[in-house]
């Protein structure tokens, strides 16, 4: 099968997906400068009103308002001499990760991460986290797992591991958790290292840290809920599908993957519009078979673990009494966000705290260089489809206990920007922007890490 931009007259190729070939204007540059001050401005405000209810912005009053001020000054002062040392290296990145080398520094890479994931673990843990300490146990001891319809193998495979690090060392449920929490993280940040060359190849480990600096990534710290494996996978399909669009893999492979997310949590049925849009790209190149074949590991994956889980302890029929995606018996207005100005403004903050580089869309958007190819058509469509769920599904916690429901859908979004940042043209300013907007998001993000470690967020 051949690349996609040779399939589609007029599409972009590797170099052309944002346009790159139009120079940086100045003013361009400008607004994305003022983009990441405008964010930082947010943070120094969040710090200075506190106490107040803007979580997504307020995390640096840990470092205190001089103490913030100063270090968000020396993230300037690193970000304009990175830009200045930038065009003197001659850096000399492989172009891909499949020599013995780059892969084996990706894995010494991900084994680090992991094990700042488990050294930070997160103390703070919402009420759904503390009802798995007693869930948990007590179905393994009765049934051998204890699974509900909306997160099908994220329960089953937590259940298990923790029924086996029991036994052989003791680990409570909380510790089980942690630890997986943390080596999913690591599958996380090695998938992402594989998927930077061929998705930003100019610029790969701004990819990398555009992504890493996002809030969501608190999920990888010791987080005791059902939504670390599900990141996991929705990272997959989309590696999946960007590897579909480059004519590598079949139509089946994004889809098969896309029907296991679902069976680690049903909330990745938002993700179907993306899918489909894949399906809709096969149909049009005349590849009928392979849209069938599609379709069919998008529904046998997802149904065997239905029929499966039927006869293991969880009948088909609770799917529509017990589960959320069946509105805990049809009762589906419980599970509609409220139509109220503060219940949104507050979801606005978890979207801030969750993915910061989304101030960086507007001028994206306007500038055009969010790109029109296939791939970012794709990652426009997710993360627009997440963006939707996370207005739309209410917080039963609370919207600030409930931040990680919502972590798993900003994964999209935050690859669509770094994505398009990394494709901007080469320019002096550019390594500036991006460095900027990666410490800038990161001193948030550590700081809220950090908070919750120390048990205060």
């Amino acid at each position: 099968m051949p690349p996609v931009h040779e399939l589609i007259p007029g599409s972009a190729s590797a170099d052309e997906w944002t346009g790159s070939r139009n120079p940086l204007h100045p003013s361009e540059a400008s607004a994305y400068l003022a983009s990441v001050l405008l964010l930082q401005l947010a943070y120094v405000f969040g710090a200075v009103t506190y106490p107040n209810d803007n979580i997504g912005i307020h995390q640096l009053r840990h470092l205190g308002l001089p103490g913030a001020i100063i270090l968000l000054g020396i993230v300037w002062v690193i970000a304009f001499g990175v830009s200045a040392l930038h065009s003197r290296i001659p850096w000399t990145l492989p172009r891909s990760i499949r020599s013995p080398g780059a892969m084996a520094l990706a894995l010494v890479v991900a084994c680090a991460f992991g094990w700042m994931f488990l050294s930070l673990s997160n103390h703070f843990i919402n009420r759904d986290g503390l009802a798995l300490f007693d869930k948990i146990v007590n179905d393994v001891a009765a049934h051998g797992a204890h699974v509900t319809h909306d997160e099908m193998l994220e329960l089953y495979v937590h259940s298990r591991l923790y029924d086996y690090a029991n036994h052989s060392w003791g680990w409570s449920v909380g510790r089980t958790y942690q630890v997986a929490s943390a080596l999913s993280g690591a599958a996380f940040v090695l998938v992402l290292l594989f998927l930077a060359p061929s998705m930003a190849p100019r610029s790969r480990i701004a990819f990398v840290g555009l992504v890493l600096s996002c809030g969501f990534i608190q999920l990888f710290f010791g987080d005791v809920e059902n939504y670390t494996m599900v990141t996991v996978m929705i990272l997959l399909f989309i590696a999946m599908a960007h590897l579909f669009l480059e004519g590598r893999i079949p139509l089946w492979t994004p889809a098969g993957a896309l029907s296991l997310a679902l069976g680690f949590h049903l909330l990745c049925g938002w993700l179907l519009p993306a899918l489909a849009y894949l399906f809709v790209f096969s149909w049009r190149h005349g590849r009928r078979r392979d849209t069938a074949i599609g379709l069919a590991a998008l529904v046998l994956p997802i149904s065997a673990l239905f029929v499966f889980f039927h006869f293991h302890g969880l009948p088909i029929e609770r799917l529509w009494e017990s589960s959320h995606v069946g509105g805990l018996g049809g009762n589906y207005a419980r599970e509609l966000a409220p139509m109220n100005v503060a219940y949104h403004l507050g979801m606005l903050n978890v979207l801030l705290l969750l993915w910061p580089s989304i101030v960086m869309l507007p001028a994206l958007i306007y500038f055009n260089r969010l790109g029109a190819d296939p791939m970012s058509r794709f990652l426009e469509l997710a993360a627009l489809s997440m963006v939707v769920f996370t207005f739309t599904w209410k917080a039963q916690l609370g919207i600030f206990e409930d931040w990680n429901l919502y972590a798993p859908g900003m994964v999209p979004g935050a690859i669509l920007v770094a994505r398009s940042l990394s494709g901007l043209p080469r320019a002096p300013v550019k390594s500036a922007i991006i460095t900027a907007l990666i410490l800038t998001a990161s001193l948030h993000t550590f700081a809220w890490v950090v908070s919750n470690h120390l048990g205060r967020p």
